[in-house]
This record gives structure tokens, sequence and C-alpha cells, in this order.
């Protein structure tokens, strides 16, 4: 699958949707349409760890799409730290990293990713469209 990256969003209330929910599995408040986040660390080789927000919005489609996109950041576009750090510093890179958005079909993503050796290098934001 091809994915248009943005650096700007139209799902933006979506993001900072000021209704929050919490639900059971949530230690605390997120955006009422965030389904999960994804963690990427880079050491040799992408380590990534999953964390459920609004379960209830989760299927296995959502899952699907969700880790396609994952696969894509981590072995086609990011496949390893030095091309993640050239994307960084040639869009604009500061301390904070680079945000991407991308809309699929049953979610809207926003990447964060972080150009800095021994940190967490991504982080995939997954809203229920």
């Amino acid at each position: 699958m091809k994915y248009e990256f943005m650096q700007t969003c139209d799902f933006e209330r979506d993001i900072n949707d000021t209704s929050m929910e919490h639900d059971a599995l949530s230690t605390e408040p997120y955006p009422k349409k965030l389904i999960a986040y994804i963690r990427g660390d880079y050491k040799n080789q992408w380590w990534t760890g999953y964390f459920g927000v609004h379960e209830k919005l989760r299927t296995a489609q959502t899952d699907r799409e969700g880790d396609a996109l994952l696969d894509y950041l981590t072995s086609e576009m990011f496949s390893d730290l030095n091309t993640l750090i050239a994307f960084c510093e040639s869009n604009g890179n500061d301390s904070q990293g680079v945000w991407l958005y991308t809309e699929c079909e049953l979610c809207n993503y926003a990447i964060r990713i972080i150009p800095m050796k021994n940190n967490y290098n991504l982080y995939l934001y997954q809203y229920k469209r």
C-alpha cells in the first residue's frame, strides 16, 4: 500500500478532543477516538510495544491496517536509525522530532519520529475514523 504523509492533518479535532474518556484499560484519560499507540525504539533493529487505549474501538481490521503501516515505517521508510535521522534533518528537525500524518481506510494516524539515539524513536497513534 502506498501512503501519503502530510505535515498537517484534517483530523486535528480527534487528536485534541477535549471531551476525554477513560476506560478500564487506560491509566489516564485519552482522546475518545484513540484506539492505541505503538512506541518504537531502534537498537540495531526495531523494537516496538503496543499500548491499547480504547479497546472497544479495536477490531481485527484496524489491527491489520495499523500493522501494515508500522511494517512500512520500520522496514521501508525508516529501515534504520540513520534513515530516520536523515529524514528528520531534511524536514525541519528540532529536539522534539517531526510529526507526520496519514489517513487510511479505517483509521487516521499521527506519527512522531524522534532522531535521538537511545531514545524512543517512533510513536504511532491510531485514531478511529
